[in-house]
């Protein structure tokens, strides 16, 4: 238990951190890209060097802990994956998913959460001590907050 898996994974990680949380894990197809090519006005991108690069073009792609990411999926820079969400085989995640969201599509948006907030609840109490658990107040507010991205 706890474990986190990947298979056949591609983590393009130059500048920033890729962070897979506790009994998080990928199938087949994965990739993640912590950062972008540079675009400076009068050079080819291909020119531009790390050390040229300007800020901002690289950023951490953190997966919480309890996701589980289907096949032929991609994260891009900056993203983060709230802990206990599912991320649809084929998808490109641009911006970042809510807890327990399942999350599909190109680009990737929240379908619908997994489990209802006592559901999540009940799961959480039997995985996080109690400082580390999502409170029924912030379980709704997540829950408000993406039900008008859905």
């Amino acid at each position: 238990m706890g474990n986190n898996t990947l298979r056949d994974a591609v983590i393009l990680n130059l500048n920033a951190k890729f962070v897979l949380g506790k009994g998080s894990g990928a199938t087949e197809g994965f990739k993640v890209a912590t950062g972008n090519h540079a675009q400076i006005i009068g050079r080819y991108y291909r020119t531009i060097t790390e050390d040229e690069k300007p800020g901002g073009y690289d950023k951490d792609v953190i997966v919480k802990e309890d996701v589980w990411i289907g096949m032929n999926v991609t994260l891009l820079c900056g993203v983060i994956i709230g802990r206990g969400a599912i991320i649809s085989a084929g998808a490109v995640v641009t911006k970042d998913i809510p807890p327990y969201c399942i999350a599909g599509g190109v680009p990737a948006k929240p379908i619908k959460f997994k489990w209802t907030i006592d559901q999540i609840l009940e799961h959480e109490s039997k995985l996080y001590p109690e400082e580390e658990r999502f409170s029924r107040e912030q379980l709704e507010k997540i829950f408000a907050e993406t039900k008008t991205k859905v």
